[in-house]
């Protein structure tokens, strides 16, 4: 042990003579060991590690898709066959049912919009909720007990009810109805991520007091799921067939009205775990093959600065050989001096990973799940330390490799012309080869996804989000009768735009933007389905309000939200696939104007004008901007301010206080904020790739430099005879940048391989994620040409530009 510490103190001592080796090795280890590990951290918790839920393995996310010819649509819920699977299986040990929504918290005094869950009983032993105080839900909350019970965080109860620990028993005010709290839900409670684009709950009610409908095939949900627990020796396709069985002959005889035909209510029943992750798997993987690359790429210029260092030592090691040293003790050496540095990089590399996931959780929640449970665990520690020890073998393996044994003794009078110590040429193209193979296939990878980034940002909405207001109130239930609700919305019209700054104020049941939709199809008089598109009620000023410009026909009249009639407006989208599927296709859109269209359940609507079509990041891809607008008058409100005003909260308080003093706010935002929240995943990801594409630059163009340097330096003496004789500094430099660039050159053609099949595997699984644009691509290919080009020119040109007489003289 005594020896072991002697050498260590040694090691430390040789190294600190070397601070600029010491420092550079560290920098450039420890930040790319530090991104591979949050990477590494990052993959295991979404691709290994288990929920943290009581016999996860077994849990399933149980959703239904409707089928309908060749197609399906899933992502909306039947209650009715949620209900009777719920009622009537016998293949599971157990199921819950989940509804999220939000509501106003009356009780307190900001009366603040509050995420809910309307759970069953079983939510709780299921997913093994800890609870600080009071119980779960049990069989006195059971379906159809009706029982007003509640839950509330820990958060919640900490924040605004100051941790009282005599909250059980107490009553909140939801909306209309009060409740009785009999639990605190613990903060280390993981809630399963079936509603991603949702914040967490911070109340847990009853399944019966959700309020929606039920009983009815007419109306789907997207916010509800439920959670089952498999039998022991029952897999998922007997859970599927069991609900296959039970609920689409029930569906056959009630579900299937109008135009719609060949329906069928399927499941779509899948692993809970695998569920919740999805294809973010395959960008986690992404991120570590980049994490991986960037450290091979640095673990390259290492390998260089080490070749460089054993340079520097070589009169040390012959005289140590000389004085007996064997072969092994000489590793010894070189081993310890690696194991130092790579363990003083990892330990800064955990701090850095352990920054960078704090980093990862703040600014991706919403894009990545599992992300509360994301830490530096003992897997995590254990793949670093194991890191450490292999990449202190191979540095010290590699520069081994430099030294031969049995010549040491000779090398010590040594002629000095150059330096005892040459790396193989193959060594140096093979540094070269790979660091530019890896940096450019990295490169590819960035602007693949930096162009699919930059396209979702640059792509026009449709009309223009600044200075534009979403508002949705909530009247409680003082207005149960239509016309009560419809002359309170005039009357909130007529308020709301005599605010200072308004220009237009429309209503409409849903932001022109946003995260959901609703969805329904359209059908010609012969049952055939003319698309299904997302649809949103409005009323006459709301093309005008939003800034929508009519194509064709027009926009809706007093008359007609007076009538509520059966007319309608499609977006260009929307109206461009009506006519492609009537007729033979090359109709215009003013042909449909006038015709009638049919809903599935038998309703007729006219086509009376197009708009522009809107740009929803969020649904884009699936409703490509088709969409439907129909005629309704709401107390959800468009508000257009003047340019250079603001509309605050405060102002719409301020207004209800004093005309409409039992109308709450529910929900306000700017419509800029609502789409920099859509886009948001797609900004965190350009900047990502950005920092990422610049690091593999910077590492590259240090690496290649770094080796073409070293291996100018070794031809010194060969460069310098041959412009003793009379050879011309231009051929010199010429040949000398040729030979350079051909490794280069092999590097981009490995990487071009290499870049298509990992192409050819992204369009299977991540496609959502990359655009091929070739400016982007070329532009990157390009810079890192100019930087290989660099490296070679610079280190030739030094010394072909100095006195040929100290190259001859190794100075």
């Amino acid at each position: 042990m005594r020896f072991l510490i002697n050498e260590i103190k040694t090691t430390a001592a040789s190294l600190s003579r070397v601070p600029g080796f010491v420092l550079t090795t560290v920098f450039t280890l420890s930040l790319t060991l530090g991104v591979l590990l949050a990477a590494f951290s990052l993959n295991h918790l979404l691709i290994f590690k288990a929920l943290p839920y009581p016999d996860a393995q077994n849990l399933i996310l149980m959703e239904q898709e409707l089928q309908e010819g060749e197609r399906k649509y899933s992502g909306s819920q039947y209650f009715v066959a949620q209900k009777l699977m719920y009622l009537q299986q016998k293949t599971l040990a157990s199921m819950t049912m989940v509804f999220r929504s939000s509501a106003i918290l009356a009780s307190l005094r900001d009366k603040p919009l509050t995420e809910l869950s309307y759970v069953t009983p079983e939510y709780f032993d299921m997913l093994g909720v800890p609870v600080v105080l009071g119980r779960g839900f049990t069989e006195q909350e059971s379906i159809d007990s009706n029982t007003a019970s509640a839950l509330i965080s820990e958060q919640l109860w900490r924040e605004q009810y100051a941790a009282d620990a005599d909250i059980v028993g107490q009553s909140i005010t939801l909306g209309e109805q009060q409740y009785k709290i009999v639990g605190v839900v613990a903060s280390s409670f993981a809630e399963p991520g079936n509603f991603a684009d949702d914040a967490n709950s911070q109340i847990w009610l009853p399944w019966d007091f959700h309020g929606q409908d039920e009983e009815t095939w007419n109306y789907v949900y997207s916010q509800t799921a439920a959670i089952g627990k498999l039998l022991p020796a029952t897999t998922i396709n007997q859970v599927s067939d069991e609900f296959n069985a039970l609920v689409d002959p029930i569906f056959q005889q009630n579900g299937r009205v109008g135009h719609a035909k060949n329906q069928a209510i399927i499941a779509q029943f899948q692993d809970l775990q695998v569920a919740i992750v999805g294809d973010n798997k395959y960008i986690a993987l992404l991120i570590l093959l980049g994490a991986g690359a960037l450290l091979l790429i640095a673990c390259a210029n290492i390998v260089n600065l080490f070749f460089s260092r054993a340079a520097q030592r070589q009169r040390a090691l012959v005289i140590q050989a000389t004085l007996g040293a064997k072969l092994k003790h000489l590793f010894f050496d070189i081993w310890l001096e690696s194991l130092l540095l790579c363990v003083a990089s990892m330990v800064i590399g955990l701090v850095i990973a352990g920054w960078s996931i704090e980093l990862l959780r703040s600014v991706a929640s919403h894009a990545l799940p599992r992300l509360n449970e994301l830490s530096l665990d003992l897997t995590a520690i254990a793949f670093a330390g194991t890191l450490t020890l292999t990449l202190s073998l191979i540095f010290a393996v590699i520069t081994l490799k430099l030294i031969n044994h049995k010549q040491l003794i000779s090398q010590l009078q040594s002629s000095g012309k150059g330096t005892g110590a040459q790396v193989n040429s193959k060594v140096r193209n093979t540094l070269v080869a790979s660091q530019i193979c890896l940096a450019t296939l990295l490169l590819i990878v960035t602007s693949l996804v930096m162009s699919n980034a930059l396209k979702v940002l640059n792509h026009p909405l449709g009309f223009e989000d600044e200075n534009l207001y979403n508002l949705r109130l909530d009247v409680g239930e003082g207005y149960p009768e239509k016309e009560g609700k419809m002359q309170l919305s005039r009357d909130l019209l007529a308020q709301l735009k005599n605010i200072d700054g308004v220009t237009e104020v429309s209503r409409a049941s849903n932001a022109p933007i946003r995260r959901g939709s609703n969805n329904t199809g359209l059908f010609n008089n012969d049952s055939v389905k003319l698309g299904h598109f997302s649809f949103v009620t409005i009323d006459d000023n709301y093309f005008n309000t939003v800034g929508l410009k009519v194509l064709a026909g027009r926009g809706y009249n007093q008359q007609d939200i007076i009538e509520d009639g059966d007319n309608i407006v499609l977006s260009k989208a929307a109206a461009t696939k009506v006519v492609a599927a009537t007729g033979d296709g090359k109709g215009k859109i003013e042909d449909i104007i006038g015709k009638a269209v049919y809903s599935a359940g038998g309703d007729i609507w006219t086509v009376i004008g197009v708009v522009g079509d809107v740009y929803n990041h969020y649904n884009h891809e699936r409703t490509q901007g088709a969409m439907m607008y129909f005629s309704s008058s709401r107390t959800n409100f468009i508000i257009r301010m003047q340019e250079g005003n603001i509309l605050a909260k405060t102002d719409i308080l301020n207004l209800l206080d004093e005309h409409f003093s039992d109308i709450k706010v529910w929900r306000f935002s700017s419509i800029a904020d609502i789409h920099e929240q859509l886009v948001y995943q797609k900004k965190l990801t350009l900047w990502l790739s950005l920092v990422l594409g610049i690091f593999a630059l910077l590492l590259a163009a240090v690496g290649i430099y770094g080796v073409i340097s070293y291996n100018s330096q070794m031809r010194r003496y060969e460069l310098g005879i041959r412009m003793s004789l009379g050879a011309k500094s231009k051929r010199i430099l010429v040949e000398f940048i040729s030979e350079s660039f051909a490794p280069i050159a092999a590097g981009f053609g490995l990487s071009l391989l290499l870049a298509v099949m990992l192409y050819t595997w992204a369009q299977q699984h991540i496609n959502q994620w990359l655009s091929f644009d070739w400016l982007m691509i070329s532009s990157c290919l390009l810079a890192l040409i100019v930087i290989a080009l660099g490296a070679c020119y610079f280190p030739a040109k030094k010394i072909i530009a100095s006195d040929p007489i100290k190259a001859l003289r190794n100075e």
